[in-house]
């Protein structure tokens, strides 16, 4: 988002109640306006006949569901000149990991079909709405966002991406490991776009300037690889001879885990 905005005082950022709330807090220190779960559409939707700036109101899909509704029919109504960046975490991340209609559970945790953010957008009367993935392609979403903000009316960015913690706690339960990322420090030119384009509480700098990841705090989600100019991060699964990229679902951990098994067997075969 800040990279697509360029300076931020170049938009109005409207944010919201959840744990994109924690944006206005340090090191990312932006927000012009957070109030009440759903607030930040109301806010956008009077901001914007007043400052010359564009507007941009951020909500997870929980409040989306919760409070959001409202304020979206109200934009369109209106035709307002707002971007809505919805951030579809697939669970109620900031209170507990509950259900709520845009996942794939109902009350009580009986499985149900989740709504589809766009298809709702789209039946408000939302007519511009694009797609990205929180994880993959990464440096593609920035064009993907400053289309949108250039897009004059109602528009909306639905950010696909499940809570990391709601997803590795399902996926260490049932038997999945992480396997982080490294920083190889023969090809880390202290660049730090991995620190300052992504700010993952894992990553950090060494005394000698290079970056360094914390295995303990890393997911192995490898959106910092993407971001390296230079290819110094790579995951800790070529060390042991296997492809790069994420480890991040079971059907992944196991055919990595398979993947050692044989090894190890073909190493005691004379």
């Amino acid at each position: 988002m800040r990279r697509a905005v360029g300076n931020t005082k170049n938009v109005f950022f409207a944010n919201d109640i959840g744990c994109y709330s924690m944006m206005v807090l340090p090191p990312i220190l932006w927000s012009d306006s957070q109030q009440c779960m759903g607030a930040g559409l109301g806010i956008s939707a009077g901001v914007q006949y007043c400052i010359e700036e564009k507007v941009f109101a951020a909500i997870g899909d929980s409040t989306l569901f919760h409070a959001g509704l409202p304020g979206i029919v109200n934009l369109v109504h209106n035709n307002d000149d707002v971007t809505i960046f919805a951030l579809d975490n697939n669970v109620t991340a900031m209170t507990g990991q509950q259900s709520h209609p845009g996942t794939n559970r109902k009350a009580g945790g009986l499985p149900g079909e989740k709504l589809d953010i766009k298809k709702v957008l789209h039946g408000l009367g939302v007519e511009k709405v694009w797609e990205i993935n929180s994880f993959e392609n990464v440096l593609d979403n920035v064009k993907v966002i400053k289309e949108a903000i250039a897009y004059d009316g109602p528009s909306a960015v639905v950010s696909h991406g499940e809570c990391a913690l709601y997803h590795f706690r399902n996926y260490r339960h049932a038997g999945g490991k992480v396997v982080p990322y490294y920083v190889d420090e023969d090809l880390c030119e202290n660049r730090h776009a991995c620190i300052f384009n992504f700010l993952c509480p894992a990553l950090s700098v060494k005394e000698d300037g290079k970056a360094k990841i914390d295995p303990e705090l890393c997911v192995g989600c490898g959106v910092c690889a993407q971001l390296c100019p230079h290819g110094a991060i790579k995951s800790t699964a070529t060390l042991k001879g296997y492809r790069d990229g994420p480890i991040t679902t079971l059907d992944e951990y196991h055919e990595f885990a398979n993947a050692q098994v044989g090894k190890e067997n073909n190493e005691g075969v004379e």
